[in-house]
């Protein structure tokens, strides 16, 4: 299918011009199952509920506030390591020595704290991986900024818990360094405002052609980089032996694709299906994520990556949903910002999730890797909720606090803190969230707060 085809009613109208990039033809049957997986997943959404979901632990006032207490010392530590860092922006070997990545007591406090802590099999391997992962970036492209390389580091985490959940050795492979880089590259550009449509066309014209095994010319140093990237996949996965593979990898390149015409799309909302689309670019990543970890997918295994893909998506949507709204980017919350409150789309991804992770997580042999991970995104909605009270009605932003390990008062004054004292020399950690899960995601996305 061409662009031209999928966008066919909005080029006749002239609300967006006629484009010569074709979506990837090459996805073989693994386009169908994700077809599939697409229509499946979002029956399973809008069978969830939207009442009040059961969430695991309330916290009172006066426990918020000893948290608060204990969290004070460990935010000013983590500050003044970054202030002492902040003419070094690039992924220098000062940045593998981050002091996130090592004292295993200063994650704990953390994770503790806010009720998600972390064992010692499950610490330990995500933190190796994360130091592996950084020290490859570090051989790569030394240059990369640090916060493009935490970015990847979350892709990093999630191919983490997936590791666990399939029996795998909790590690950072070339693939999924190769694989979680592309995002910055390729993500970033797309997501630009200050980039053309016809320069984010070209690039992945590019990256079209690379992922199916074209041969070509690479025109500048970005193009140079994926090229590289993708040759470590082929190394470790051979093309014959692992198609499905690089099908899952231009499953989420088209997916990518209609989210940017998307995103450009400025006609009237509910014209199409956005919820599909974001289900297809969520989804479609972590089965890339789940083939890339081990070649081969059982569809149980299908079903779970696409699963856990949709709601990470979700949970992102609902973060980013006053910077969509204003960059004029469309998901499910920022459509309705401004016409309802989101009291029942929280509720709803809430108890999405629970089910998610009841129907693929119930293994009794990760039944602690169900929790953690459970807690951990549940806590980035209810944070979500408190950076942004406006969006929703006063009873429940006032209800749903009681299950935040800190208050929301905090967490606002606690991000201005960090943002006066992070930008002082115009550096931002983009998403501080990447290595204690929990914690970090209460002062996630400082970018996005102040400009």
């Amino acid at each position: 299918m061409r662009i031209d085809e999928y966008f066919r009613n909005d080029i006749q109208a002239g609300i967006i011009p006629e484009l010569v990039l074709p979506l990837s033809e090459k996805t073989g049957c693994l386009g169908e199952t994700v077809s599939r997986l697409k229509q499946e997943h979002l029956e399973i959404w809008w069978d969830t509920p939207d009442r009040f979901p059961l969430l695991n632990r309330k916290h009172s006032f006066n426990q918020q506030r000893e948290n608060e207490k204990k969290i004070n010392p460990l935010v000013n530590r983590m500050c003044r390591y970054l202030e002492h860092n902040q003419a070094e922006q690039s992924c220098s070997q000062e940045m593998v020595r981050d002091p996130f990545l090592q004292p295993k007591d200063f994650i704990h406090q953390l994770t503790d704290l806010i009720g998600t802590p972390i064992n010692e099999q499950y610490g330990e391997g995500f933190i190796r991986a994360s130091r592996i992962f950084l020290e490859k970036v570090r051989r790569f492209d030394p240059g990369l900024i640090i916060e493009d390389a935490y970015q990847a580091m979350r892709n990093i985490w999630i191919m983490n818990s997936l590791q666990i959940s399939m029996g795998l050795p909790v590690d950072c492979t070339d693939s999924m360094f190769a694989y979680s880089l592309l995002y910055p590259y390729t993500d970033n550009l797309m997501d630009s405002r200050f980039q053309s449509l016809e320069n984010k066309i070209r690039l992945n014209r590019s990256l079209k052609n690379r992922l199916e095994g074209r041969s070509q010319t690479c025109h500048d140093e970005l193009e140079e980089k994926i090229s590289r990237l993708i040759g470590r996949i082929e190394r470790e996965f051979p093309r014959q032996r692992f198609p499905e593979v690089f099908q899952s990898l231009l499953l989420i390149f088209n997916a990518q694709i209609k989210s940017l015409i998307e995103q450009q799309h400025s006609g009237v909302p509910y014209l199409r299906d956005i919820l599909a689309i974001s289900f297809e670019k969520g989804g479609s990543s972590v089965l890339a994520d789940g083939y890339l970890l081990s070649g081969r997918l059982t569809p149980k295994q299908q079903s779970a990556c696409f699963g856990w893909g949709s709601f990470l998506q979700l949970s992102d949507d609902i973060q980013d949903v006053v910077m969509d709204k204003k960059n004029g980017h469309m998901t499910i919350f920022s459509q309705t910002v401004g016409k309802y409150q989101l009291d029942r789309l929280a509720n709803k991804l809430l108890n999405y999730i629970a089910r998610m992770m009841d129907m693929y997580l119930s293994d009794p042999k990760i039944r602690e890797l169900m929790e953690l991970s459970q807690n951990n995104f549940n806590i980035l909605v209810i944070e979500a909720i408190g950076k942004n009270p406006e969006l929703f009605s006063r009873e429940y932003v006032s209800r749903i606090e009681t299950y935040s390990p800190v208050s929301f008062s905090y967490l606002r004054k606690l991000r201005k803190k960090l943002i006066k004292r992070l930008k002082k020399k115009k550096r931002l950690i983009a998403d501080l969230d990447t290595v204690s899960a929990g914690f970090l995601a209460l002062t996630s996305r400082l970018h996005e707060t102040g400009d």
